[in-house]
């Protein structure tokens, strides 16, 4: 299996490269100025795009901004029977993806794998487990805690800065829903302490709402700050939101994130709440490699596989759990 890492010289897809690197693939990573042994790609170059044809697998770590150009390659890809697998963590990259897949219903040249690595990746798993244990659940509170004081590329730190210009977003009775930035608090919880976590636009709301439509809530939340600091957080939903003082703001998250504390890995616990009271947990002690860790679970997993699929409509949720313990048993811990 030959496979390309797309970005692998970026803070995710190195971590990507590293965890893949436990099993015994043939792996290449490309960049848009290479270096030795990488290959040369760019979305916004269509003449490198014949690179991606010697390749296997595909994996994407890249950002995308022409969402047009970007389905036609993968079309073509699928047609020459490719397996491309998309991380993206971009809520809108991640709207495009559920209506492309709802419009390839009937591809079964290749395979397209999106939901893949961290959250989303391994949350839709997670909330898999979680209805599948509470098939009547009405409501899903889901969490994400890390510290902000940890390592980040410019392509995360692009995605913070955005969502303190775009509006959080939650599902009601099946409409979505809107609130400021920096949206409504709830409390999460464990081993007898609690935190806040505040609304955000994540890309798992929109999954979780393709997995359970009917549910009554779906918000997802944040806790990227000491309690200390928590009380100011508020006051972030005051900030100007033209585009040049998001690009302002994104400079100023990479500075922080990707100069000083550029060696530093956070841990993280994502914490799923069903109905107020049955909470379902992971935790990893290093989040950027975690999600690598989630890519790789999937690759011994992939055999036969075809369509344009959600990551956990290819593989139950078991599958993926056993096959993520075996990569690395102390990358990420499941609680409960």
């Amino acid at each position: 299996m030959k496979i390309l890492i797309i970005g692998g010289s970026g803070e995710l897809g190195s971590q990507i490269l590293k965890a893949c690197q436990l099993g015994n693939y043939d792996i290449s990573v490309s960049s848009r100025s290479p270096k030795a042994n990488q290959v040369q790609f760019d979305w916004q170059r269509a003449e490198t795009f014949v690179s991606l044809t010697p390749f296997d697998v595909v994996i994407n770590t890249a950002p995308v901004s022409d969402f047009e150009g970007y389905f036609r390659l993968i079309n073509d890809l699928l047609a020459q029977q490719k397996t491309i697998l998309e991380t993206t963590a971009a809520a809108d990259f991640v709207a495009e993806i559920i209506r492309f897949q709802h419009k390839s219903i009937n591809q079964q040249s290749g395979l397209y794998l999106h939901g893949v690595g961290l959250f989303p990746g391994i949350s839709n798993f997670l909330c898999e487990l979680a209805l599948e244990k509470h098939p009547d659940a009405k409501s899903i509170h889901f969490n994400i805690k890390y510290s902000i004081f940890s390592k980040a590329g410019k392509d995360m730190c692009q995605l913070m800065a955005e969502s303190l210009s775009k509006p959080s977003v939650y599902f009601e009775n099946g409409t979505l829903k809107t609130a400021k930035p920096i949206g409504p608090n709830h409390v999460f919880g464990y081993q007898n302490k609690q935190w806040k976590g505040f609304l955000a636009e994540l890309p798992d709301t929109f999954y979780f709402n393709q997995v359970a439509p009917k549910l009554q809530f779906i918000g997802s939340y944040f806790t990227p700050l000491g309690a200390a600091l928590y009380p100011f957080v508020g006051l972030l939903n005051f900030l100007p939101s033209a585009p040049s003082f998001v690009k302002m703001y994104a400079a100023c998250f990479y500075f922080m994130r990707g100069k000083i504390f550029k060696n530093k890995q956070s841990e993280m616990l994502i914490s799923l709440v069903i109905d107020q009271k049955y909470s379902f947990r992971l935790h990893t002690p290093a989040a950027l490699y975690a999600a690598g860790l989630g890519v790789a679970a999937l690759l011994p997993l992939l055999t036969n596989q075809r369509g344009v699929l959600r990551a956990d409509q290819a593989i139950g949720h078991t599958d993926f759990f056993k096959s993520l313990s075996k990569t690395d048993p102390a990358g990420i811990q499941l609680l409960g």
